[in-house]
């Protein structure tokens, strides 16, 4: 009787699991279309820096220091 009971509860345990795969709560639609808008942005944001050649990552020189020649005591 066991040798029955193991492969029906398999098969139900997967039907159970495939179909709560299949369902996507209405919260998580919306997060997915709403990450997918974020992506558009950021590639768009990407576009135009590479356009207008805008550095982002370049920090400003410093200007020249002029030190006199002899030892500083700090």
């Amino acid at each position: 009787m066991n040798d029955k009971y193991r492969p029906v509860a398999w098969a139900c345990l997967t039907a159970l699991v495939l179909a709560g795969l299949r369902y996507v709560p209405p919260y998580l639609l919306e997060q997915r279309k709403l990450d997918q808008q974020d992506r558009v942005l950021d590639l768009k944001e990407l576009m135009y820096l590479k356009q207008n050649a805008v550095r982002t990552d370049a920090a400003p020189v410093p200007a020249a220091q002029n030190y006199s020649s002899g030892s500083q005591w700090l």
